[in-house]
This record gives structure tokens, C-alpha cells and sequence, in this order.
């Protein structure tokens, strides 16, 4: 983050304060603000939109985003005077220069007449001097601002390159023309060995393109987002093709989460009973899915892995007559099937299922500080992405979102699922933006087509600064029959996999939400200034990681790595998506929306 004339007080403010509020910080600096702001020349409107740019970077930085939302709309009683002001002290610089430069020029008469007498030939001494007075004033006339700075991007030289490229591309995104310094930046973007900046220039070279298809659009918004997809084997292709030889190496090593097996007696008793399905047996399934939830409620192991199994299978197995044979249920079906097996795997723990379209409250914060920062004209309302399926945390009344999860109805085109995919990924990179401040750096998700779908990681690398998405299951399954219900090995499996994780992360954050709450109640009348090694440590866990080479979410302190370079999740707002026309094939028949 570039500094300027009132920088330090703004990002102290924002630091020091518990909630900080854009006209707040105005008020109490009003004067200043004419002060640092002078030089510019701008309206009241334009420095209104100047300061609001640089409020919201700072609370970007500071991991403070919840106040975003503050002062959206233009004062003018506060902001007329602070620009009367400012162009008072404008005209008093330039009326001092003017004073200064007669000065230069009343002393240069006396100075040339000298040189006269010295210099015998007077009329080839006097020329020169009479030319230096001409060239001085002109030499010496301040500098009135760039007219391109009293458009939407006046801070754009205040930005990072990361910052500059997110501009360019919602510009191009909204169809304008990109002018030849937009261009030229472009070109100039080069890979610096990082896997940072290898998806910068990536992004950038995208961005050279034309005509755009909706691959190379979603590759944009990933790399924007500092997301390494490698869920989509295309995107990874892509990607592994442009990086240098050390970045890729360091990409093909890494190493991802393995999926945790099923108990081997619990694997043992789905084999028997896959069995049993090939010979498309219904009644002899459920009856060996009953006799052996019986004795589970005879020996109290409710609790078991072994019961809550048997429940998923014998609700998919009942389900088995309400499908279709041609697959075109609406995406609401295929959604509530899943759901109804999700909602035996999560009973009895700390994680809430919001479904019906729900709206991801973290991607509505990066929507609008996006629209802050690099569409500032644009004072169009901003709305959360809705989500099939989100996942919370319980905790009174803060509900901390832990991932997102979309549903689609089977025939759908090719372009509806990398839409889809991609959305997702930055509706969990913004989940996961905001739960870093807790000290979580992995979150999990899932995909789903129809019947079928993909569970994969998201996980915060720290020293590369960047989000990478792996795959860690491609074979996810509804069984619709008897004779497909051994997909559900796999299946379970996921969904256990996915719980453990969540249910890892909500009790980190339970906690951390009643600290933080407990240190702004205090921070108001009382400070210690004595560091304690325990202060910020987190409780030791009894459980052990599956392999010993599995990543570790768990870490003491918040990972935000560099105020001066936060994350910034691209989202197109609202008022600047659009529909592409209907597709006219067999695989859509639908309307696909590019997020």
C-alpha cells in the first residue's frame, strides 16, 4: 500500500479502534483532510471518493472488513466545506508561487544590467537574459493534477500492481476500452518466480486476449484471487504451462490432504451389504441396515461411525423410489437428496446448514469493498452471493461461515460448470479470507452436477501467499439404485472427511469469537503492556491427524502475512453481471450467468 499525506493517521485509526466508522475518522480530521488533500485540486465528490478508497484499503489490510459497509453515501454539508477548504489552501500555494517567482524576476533586472557592463557586446547578452525570463515563469507554473485522476481510479498510482490488474479487469469485464498506460502495464507484467506472481502474470496475459471464453474468464478471476485451481484438470494445464520450471516444481510436490478410511469394521459390514444390493434385493438391504441399527441402540453406540453410516445408507436406500429414470430432476431435487444425508452426518455438532439460496455474508464484504476501491462510480446497492449450501458455525448470535457448496441440475453445459466452479472457489477463498484471523488456514467444499460431485481443499500456503484448490475426490454419488449403492463408500468417506475438518475448525473459532469479544469490551479502560507466551496460545487436541504428513490447519497466531498486500477476492458486482444468451444444444437448456 503506497503511503501519502495523511496515511499514518488513517491506518493508526483503524488499527487502534474497536469499530472503525468512515465519517467518524472524517469528522475528527476534517481539517487535515483539506490539508493532506489540497494538492489535488478535486471536488468535494471526488475527494468524498478519494478517502472512502483509502478508508477501505486500510480496513482490507487490517482485517477489518465488517465496516465496510459504513458511510456508503456522499455527505454533502460534511465534505463541501473540507473541498472549500482545500481549495483555499490550493489558491494560497499557488498565489505564494506567483509571489515567489516576481521575486526570482525583480531580482534578475539588477543581475542583468551587470552582465551588460561587463559584456561589451550588449545587445547579444541582453537576448539570452530576455529568453530566460520567458522560459522561467513557464518552467516554474504548477503542475494542475491529471485530468484522468478525477475518474474512478484518482488512487490508481496509489495501488499495488495486484490492485492496477483488478481494475483493468473489471473494466474490460464491463466492456470498456482499456487506454494505452492499462495496456502498457499489462505488457509489463512479468512472472518473479512466485506462485504469487506467476498468477498475477497469467492473469495479465488473459487479459491480452480479445475474445475472452468463459475458461479464460474463470482462469482471470482465480488467478486475481490467488487461487491455484487445480481442481479443473484445464485450468491446471494452463497454469502449469505458463509457470517457470522452480514454480512448477513446487506445485507438482505439494503435498494434499489424504481422505481418513472408513473404521475397518464399518467398511467390513458395507461390503456385506453392497452385496446383498447387487442382487437388487431392497427388502433384504434394510433388513440388514435394521438389525444392525438395532444393535447399535442396544449397546448405546448411537454415537458410533458404524450407526450414523447404516442411518445415511438406509435413507438413500428409501430414496431409491423417488427418482426419475431420465435424470432431469430441478437442482432443488438433487439438492435436498444430498442435504437429507448431510443433515445425519452434521446432527449433534456445532456446524449449521444454511440452504435455500442463502447469501455468503464475507463475499458480500469483498463485493463491496471491490466496488470501493476499483469501481467507485458505481454506487449500485452490493448483494452476497447466494449459495446452495452454506456451512456455519454456531455460536449465538455470530454465525462464522466455514465453506460454500453448490448444486446443479444434470444437463447442463460445459460453460455452467466452469461458471459454477469458479464462483465457488472465490466464494470460499473470501470464506477463508476471513477465517485466517482465527488462525484456520484449510477449508473443504464441495461441487455437485446431478447425482454426482467432487469434495476438494482450499488451503492458505503462508509463504507463497496464495490459496491452492486440490481435488480430493472425484467420485461423489446419489445412488438412485441398488445396484450403484457401493458408491456410497466413497461418498461416506468425504462426507466424514469433510465433517472432521469443519467440525476442527468451528472449535478453534468457538472460543477465539468469545476472546475477541471479551478484549473489545476491555480495550476502552484498560491495556497490558506485558507480553504473555500463553496469551495466544491455542488449547493442545487429543486427536490425531491421519498421516503424519496431512497439513495442519492449526496455528497460534492470525495469518495475515502482509498488510501492505491483502488478498482481494474478485467478484463482479451485481449491477455489472450479465446473462449470455440461451445456449442452443443438447447438454443446456438453460440460462448460464457469469458471476
Amino acid at each position: 500500500m503506497v503511503s501519502f499525506d495523511g496515511s499514518e493517521a488513517l491506518n493508526a485509526y483503524v488499527s487502534d479502534s474497536d469499530d472503525p466508522c468512515f465519517n467518524d475518522f472524517i469528522s475528527m480530521n476534517s481539517e487535515n483532510i483539506s490539508k493532506w488533500s489540497f494538492k489535488y485540486g478535486k471536488t468535494a465528490e471526488e475527494l468524498y471518493s478519494m478517502w472512502r478508497q483509502r478508508f477501505v484499503l486500510s480496513l482490507k489490510c487490517k482485517g477489518k472488513l465488517e465496516n465496510v459497509k459504513t458511510s456508503k453515501h456522499f455527505d454533502k454539508k460534511m465534505w463541501e466545506p473540507i473541498s472549500e477548504l482545500a481549495a483555499k489552501l490550493h489558491q494560497t500555494k499557488k498565489s505564494f508561487q506567483l509571489s515567489y517567482l516576481d521575486g526570482l524576476l525583480a531580482t534578475a533586472k539588477p543581475m542583468d544590467e551587470i552582465l551588460r557592463e561587463i559584456n561589451a557586446d550588449s545587445s547579444s547578452s541582453s537576448q539570452p537574459s530576455q529568453a530566460s525570463e520567458q522560459q522561467l515563469p513557464s518552467e516554474q507554473e504548477p503542475v494542475s493534477p491529471p485530468e484522468q485522476q478525477r475518474v474512478v481510479h484518482e488512487n490508481f498510482n496509489e495501488l499495488e500492481l495486484e490492485g492496477k490488474l483488478h481494475f483493468i479487469a473489471y473494466k474490460k469485464f464491463t466492456g470498456k476500452s482499456l487506454t494505452a498506460h492499462e495496456s502498457g502495464i499489462l505488457d509489463s507484467v512479468s512472472s518473479d518466480g512466485s506462485m504469487k506472481g506467476a498468477l498475477l502474470y497469467l492473469a495479465a496475459q488473459q487479459l491480452k486476449l480479445n475474445n475472452m471464453s468463459t475458461l479464460d474468464v474463470a482462469i482471470v478471476k482465480s488467478c486475481l484471487s490467488r487461487v491455484v485451481n487445480f481442481v479443473n484438470p484445464n485450468i491446471r494445464d494452463v497454469i502449469l504451462a505458463t509457470v517457470d520450471n522452480e514454480v512448477k516444481t513446487r506445485l507438482l510436490t505439494m503435498e494434499t490432504r489424504p481422505l481418513a478410511k472408513l473404521e475397518p469394521e464399518v467398511e467390513a459390514y458395507m461390503h456385506e451389504i453392497f452385496l446383498v444390493a447387487e442382487r437388487d434385493d431392497t427388502d433384504a438391504v434394510l433388513t440388514m441396515i435394521q438389525e444392525r441399527k438395532l444393535t447399535c441402540i442396544k449397546n448405546k453406540e448411537r454415537a458410533s461411525q458404524m450407526y450414523l453410516v447404516l442411518c445415511c445408507l438406509e435413507r438413500v436406500v428409501e430414496n431409491f423410489g423417488l427418482w426419475s429414470s431420465d435424470e432431469k430432476e430441478s437442482e432443488i431435487t438433487f439438492y435436498r437428496r444430498a442435504a437429507s444425508i448431510l443433515d445425519l452426518v452434521f446432527k449433534d455438532t456445532d456446524i449449521l446448514l444454511n440452504d435455500g439460496e442463502s447469501g455468503s455474508m464475507t463475499s458480500k464484504s469483498e463485493i463491496e469493498t471491490n466496488k470501493v476501491l476499483f469501481m467507485a462510480h458505481d454506487t449500485s446497492a452490493a448483494f452476497a452471493r447466494k449459495i446452495d449450501l452454506l456451512f456455519k458455525c454456531k455460536e449465538s448470535s455470530t454465525k462464522v461461515e466455514l465453506a460454500s457448496n453448490e448444486w446443479k441440475r444434470s444437463y447442463v453445459s460445459n460453460n455452467a460448470k466452469i461458471s459454477q466452479q469458479s464462483k465457488n472457489l472465490r466464494v470460499n477463498a473470501s470464506i477463508l479470507n476471513n477465517l485466517k484471523r482465527f488462525g484456520i488456514a484449510e477449508t473443504m467444499s464441495m461441487d455437485w452436477i446431478g447425482n454426482s460431485g467432487y469434495l476438494y481443499s482450499l488451503l492458505w500456503l503462508p509463504d507463497e501467499e496464495v490459496y491452492v484448490a486440490t481435488c480430493l475426490s472425484d467420485e461423489l454419488h446419489m445412488p438412485v439404485k441398488n445396484v450403484l449403492l457401493r458408491d456410497m463408500e466413497e461418498t461416506m468417506t468425504a462426507f466424514l472427511a469433510l465433517k472432521t475438518l469443519l467440525v476442527e475448525n468451528a472449535r478453534i473459532i468457538k472460543p477465539a469469537i468469545y476472546r475477541i469479544s471479551r478484549k473489545r469490551k476491555m480495550n476502552s479502560i484498560a491495556s497490558s503492556t506485558v507480553a504473555s507466551s500463553s496469551a495466544t496460545s491455542l488449547p493442545s487436541t487429543s486427536s490425531t491427524p491421519s498421516t503424519p504428513s496431512a497439513p495442519s490447519t492449526l496455528s497460534a497466531q492470525p495469518l495475515f502475512i502482509d498488510e501492505a498486500n491483502p488478498v482481494f477476492i474478485f467478484f463482479s458486482p451485481r449491477s455489472n453481471r450479465y446473462k449470455k444468451q440461451r445456449l442452443i444444444d443438447e447438454s443446456s437448456d438453460e440460462e448460464e450467468e457469469l458471476d
